[in-house]
Protein backbone atom coordinates (compact mmCIF):
# COMPACT_ATOMS: atom_id res chain seq x y z
CA UNK A 1 0.00 0.00 0.00
CA UNK A 2 2.95 1.99 0.52
CA UNK A 3 3.92 1.55 -2.51
CA UNK A 4 0.82 2.73 -4.56
CA UNK A 5 1.13 6.20 -2.45
CA UNK A 6 4.42 6.65 -2.90
CA UNK A 7 4.14 6.56 -6.85
CA UNK A 8 0.96 8.49 -6.62
CA UNK A 9 2.41 11.25 -5.33
CA UNK A 10 5.47 10.98 -7.62
CA UNK A 11 3.18 11.50 -10.75
CA UNK A 12 0.58 13.89 -8.81
CA UNK A 13 4.33 15.96 -8.36
CA UNK A 14 4.96 15.24 -11.71
CA UNK A 15 2.37 16.20 -13.01
CA UNK A 16 1.73 19.27 -10.97
CA UNK A 17 5.56 20.63 -12.24
CA UNK A 18 4.50 19.82 -15.80
CA UNK A 19 1.40 21.60 -15.48
CA UNK A 20 3.17 24.65 -14.23
CA UNK A 21 5.73 24.44 -16.85
CA UNK A 22 2.77 24.38 -19.43
CA UNK A 23 1.56 27.61 -17.58
CA UNK A 24 4.94 29.03 -17.60
CA UNK A 25 5.53 28.52 -21.27
CA UNK A 26 1.80 30.41 -21.91
CA UNK A 27 2.77 33.06 -19.89
CA UNK A 28 6.12 33.58 -21.91
CA UNK A 29 3.99 33.54 -24.74
CA UNK A 30 1.84 36.24 -23.85
CA UNK A 31 4.49 38.17 -23.09
CA UNK A 32 6.26 38.25 -26.54
CA UNK A 33 2.90 38.82 -27.94
CA UNK A 34 2.73 41.63 -25.70
CA UNK A 35 5.88 43.19 -25.88
CA UNK A 36 6.32 43.09 -29.56
CA UNK A 37 3.17 45.11 -30.26
CA UNK A 38 3.23 47.68 -32.80
CA UNK A 39 1.36 51.07 -31.92
CA UNK A 40 0.02 53.07 -34.81
CA UNK A 41 -0.65 56.63 -35.12
CA UNK A 42 -1.15 60.13 -37.27
CA UNK A 43 -2.77 57.69 -39.93
CA UNK A 44 -4.32 59.33 -42.80
CA UNK A 45 -6.27 58.40 -45.63
CA UNK A 46 -5.81 60.62 -49.00
CA UNK A 47 -8.05 60.36 -52.21
CA UNK A 48 -6.64 61.72 -55.67
CA UNK A 49 -7.29 65.53 -55.52
CA UNK A 50 -8.92 65.92 -51.74
CA UNK A 51 -7.58 66.72 -48.26
CA UNK A 52 -6.46 63.94 -45.82
CA UNK A 53 -8.96 63.21 -43.15
CA UNK A 54 -7.31 60.96 -40.19
CA UNK A 55 -8.42 57.65 -39.59
CA UNK A 56 -7.43 55.30 -36.51
CA UNK A 57 -6.07 52.16 -37.83
CA UNK A 58 -7.29 49.96 -39.26
CA UNK A 59 -9.05 51.58 -41.89
CA UNK A 60 -12.60 51.14 -42.55
CA UNK A 61 -14.50 53.53 -44.72
CA UNK A 62 -16.63 53.24 -47.94
CA UNK A 63 -15.22 54.91 -50.50
CA UNK A 64 -15.76 55.87 -54.60
CA UNK A 65 -12.51 56.49 -55.40
CA UNK A 66 -10.11 54.52 -57.57
CA UNK A 67 -7.75 54.28 -55.70
CA UNK A 68 -6.01 55.58 -52.19
CA UNK A 69 -3.44 56.05 -50.09
CA UNK A 70 -2.69 55.12 -46.53
CA UNK A 71 0.10 57.47 -44.36
CA UNK A 72 0.69 56.41 -40.53
CA UNK A 73 3.57 56.15 -38.22
CA UNK A 74 4.17 52.81 -36.47
CA UNK A 75 6.02 52.56 -33.48
CA UNK A 76 8.21 49.37 -33.20
CA UNK A 77 9.48 48.34 -29.97
CA UNK A 78 13.34 47.12 -29.50
CA UNK A 79 12.38 43.27 -30.09
CA UNK A 80 9.85 43.50 -33.21
CA UNK A 81 8.73 41.61 -36.32
CA UNK A 82 10.00 42.30 -39.21
CA UNK A 83 7.43 40.29 -41.26
CA UNK A 84 4.42 41.88 -41.40
CA UNK A 85 0.61 40.89 -42.46
CA UNK A 86 -1.14 43.09 -44.66
CA UNK A 87 -4.64 43.73 -45.82
CA UNK A 88 -5.82 46.31 -48.03
CA UNK A 89 -8.76 46.62 -50.08
CA UNK A 90 -8.70 45.87 -52.71
CA UNK A 91 -5.05 45.26 -54.05
CA UNK A 92 -1.50 47.03 -52.44
CA UNK A 93 0.12 48.71 -55.72
CA UNK A 94 2.75 49.85 -53.29
CA UNK A 95 4.29 50.44 -50.14
CA UNK A 96 7.03 52.83 -48.97
CA UNK A 97 8.72 52.23 -45.06
CA UNK A 98 11.05 55.69 -43.92
CA UNK A 99 10.57 56.85 -47.57
CA UNK A 100 11.92 53.63 -49.36
CA UNK A 101 10.15 51.73 -51.88
CA UNK A 102 9.63 47.99 -51.00
CA UNK A 103 10.08 45.56 -53.93
CA UNK A 104 6.61 43.38 -53.39
CA UNK A 105 7.51 39.80 -54.68
CA UNK A 106 3.80 39.32 -54.88
CA UNK A 107 0.19 40.72 -55.19
CA UNK A 108 -1.33 41.58 -52.34
CA UNK A 109 -4.81 41.73 -52.50
CA UNK A 110 -8.27 42.10 -49.55
CA UNK A 111 -9.45 38.52 -48.70
CA UNK A 112 -6.17 37.11 -47.53
CA UNK A 113 -3.73 40.12 -47.79
CA UNK A 114 -0.01 38.84 -47.72
CA UNK A 115 2.94 38.72 -45.40
CA UNK A 116 5.90 40.85 -46.52
CA UNK A 117 9.67 41.07 -44.91
CA UNK A 118 10.62 44.20 -44.05
CA UNK A 119 14.12 43.77 -42.72
CA UNK A 120 16.25 46.46 -43.74
CA UNK A 121 13.02 49.26 -43.58
CA UNK A 122 12.09 48.99 -40.72
CA UNK A 123 13.56 50.06 -37.19
CA UNK A 124 13.08 50.24 -33.42
CA UNK A 125 10.90 53.75 -32.39
CA UNK A 126 8.78 55.56 -34.84
CA UNK A 127 8.29 54.78 -38.91
CA UNK A 128 6.72 55.80 -41.77
CA UNK A 129 4.43 53.87 -44.05
CA UNK A 130 3.08 55.13 -47.02
CA UNK A 131 0.75 52.58 -48.98
CA UNK A 132 -1.17 53.27 -52.05
CA UNK A 133 -3.94 50.58 -52.67
CA UNK A 134 -6.16 50.53 -55.74
CA UNK A 135 -9.96 50.47 -54.95
CA UNK A 136 -12.82 48.90 -57.03
CA UNK A 137 -15.17 50.22 -55.13
CA UNK A 138 -16.91 49.17 -52.02
CA UNK A 139 -15.06 49.60 -48.67
CA UNK A 140 -12.03 51.14 -48.20
CA UNK A 141 -9.44 49.15 -45.98
CA UNK A 142 -6.08 48.74 -44.65
CA UNK A 143 -4.58 46.75 -42.13
CA UNK A 144 -0.84 45.75 -41.07
CA UNK A 145 -0.04 43.30 -38.29
CA UNK A 146 2.82 41.36 -37.20
CA UNK A 147 2.75 38.09 -39.21
CA UNK A 148 3.04 35.47 -36.40
CA UNK A 149 2.65 32.99 -39.19
CA UNK A 150 5.85 33.80 -40.87
CA UNK A 151 8.17 35.67 -38.87
CA UNK A 152 10.71 33.43 -36.71
CA UNK A 153 10.12 35.51 -33.65
CA UNK A 154 6.49 34.15 -33.17
CA UNK A 155 6.77 30.75 -34.89
CA UNK A 156 9.70 29.56 -32.85
CA UNK A 157 7.60 29.90 -29.89
CA UNK A 158 4.09 28.79 -31.26
CA UNK A 159 6.21 25.36 -31.98
CA UNK A 160 7.81 25.05 -28.71
CA UNK A 161 4.38 26.30 -26.92
CA UNK A 162 2.06 23.64 -29.29
CA UNK A 163 4.97 21.05 -28.46
CA UNK A 164 4.59 21.50 -24.55
CA UNK A 165 0.90 21.23 -24.57
CA UNK A 166 1.63 17.89 -26.77
CA UNK A 167 3.99 16.00 -24.35
CA UNK A 168 1.93 17.29 -21.64
CA UNK A 169 -0.94 15.71 -22.39
CA UNK A 170 0.57 12.85 -23.71
CA UNK A 171 2.24 12.76 -20.48
CA UNK A 172 -0.46 12.77 -18.23
CA UNK A 173 -2.58 10.39 -20.88
CA UNK A 174 0.02 8.08 -20.25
Amino acid sequence: MKWICLVMKKNLLSAGIGFLLVLLLIGMYALLLRTTQMRFENGQYITEGNDPIAFEHPLVRGSDAASFTVELDVIVPFFHSNVVHIIPDDCLKELWVNDQSVQLTQQICWQDGGAVNLRGYLHTGKNHIRAIIDDRGGMARFKIRPSIEKDPLYSIPTVLLIAGLFFYSYRCLS
